[in-house]
């Protein structure tokens, strides 16, 4: 759990909050799988929290970029392996519009050609009139 630092300034406020060695570990674990808002949730402090300590530390921002980094290259090389080594075919098509502005075409379907024609209509016979008791009465 993060530590305040006791408060030494005779204005008050509220104490800065730093973190541990324990932390810090399990920010690094952490980092790379979670979000901030995951990882102050982890921390047990408030998202705004963590963005100020981020702000504030360079050594807390650093351990975000830098694991967000490493698990992005450890997916990317597997990534590249299935579609290289294995032969994935689902890799390989993502791979190819991820990394080389690969489009798949799309085909253009032949819209039906709808004719509508008009006539005049035949004569009917009206329908025969069935007048309703609106008087509501039942009698």
């Amino acid at each position: 759990m993060p530590k305040h630092k006791t408060v030494t300034s005779s204005q008050g406020g509220r104490p800065e909050i730093t973190l541990t060695d324990d932390d810090l570990a399990m920010l690094e674990r952490a980092s790379g799988f979670m979000n901030a808002k995951q990882c102050a949730a982890l921390l047990g402090i408030h998202e705004n929290t963590m963005t100020k300590l981020r702000r504030r530390d360079e050594r807390i921002n650093m351990i975000f970029k830098k694991n967000t980094a490493q698990k992005n290259l450890a997916v990317a090389e597997a990534m590249f392996v299935n579609a290289t080594t294995k032969m994935n075919p689902i890799s390989q098509i993502f791979w190819m519009k991820a990394h080389s502005n690969w489009v798949e075409a799309v085909h253009e379907y032949e819209q039906p050609i709808i004719n509508i024609s008009y006539s005049e209509a035949t004569e009917r016979e009206a329908r025969p009139h069935i007048e309703h008791d609106v008087s509501g009465s039942d009698d």
